[in-house]
């Protein structure tokens, strides 16, 4: 389960180079998400959808200023919690592939996902023709970014 209450964002900006001023790019929103449900954060380009996302995962720039309670299965979500949960049972798909090295191989992509999650070398490489499998990409191990489709390349 995940809370968000009253989530305020702001971000600097440097109108004139002297003078930091600040943007709100968020302003008191609260939604409150199940195990399960699906929901759809929609918005203009610009409009806070990606930063929702950041706030959640941790991932805003260190400028930002943030107000409000996130919780998690009913625990603060810090930024110790946050980090200790990327990749486990938080997790981000970017909008943009160029996440994604466009010199690396998908299996090698995936290999380096779990070793940053905390797999050794050989079994993050277990993990990586687990997860490949599971996700029906097993075929594409091989492949570049660029060869894969959409759809493929944010499994």
């Amino acid at each position: 389960m995940l809370t968000i209450d009253r989530l305020t964002l702001q971000l600097p900006y440097y109108p004139r180079w002297w003078r930091r001023e600040w943007t709100t790019c968020i302003e008191s929103l609260s939604l409150h998400l199940q195990p399960g449900e699906v929901h759809a954060v929609v918005g203009a380009s610009g409009a806070g959808k990606s930063l929702l996302a950041y706030a959640i995962m941790g991932l805003l720039p260190q400028a930002a200023r943030v107000s409000g309670e996130l919780r998690f299965q009913g625990e603060d979500l810090t930024p110790a919690r946050q980090r200790q949960l990327r990749g486990h049972q938080l997790a981000l798909i970017p909008q943009s592939l160029n996440a994604l090295d466009p010199l690396a191989r998908s299996q090698h992509q995936v290999r380096w996902a779990a070793q940053r999650a905390g797999f050794g070398r050989s079994a993050a490489h277990q993990r990586a023709d687990e997860l490949l499998s599971r996700y029906q990409l097993s075929h594409a191990s091989t492949h570049y970014p660029h060869e894969l489709s959409g759809g493929m390349a944010r499994r």
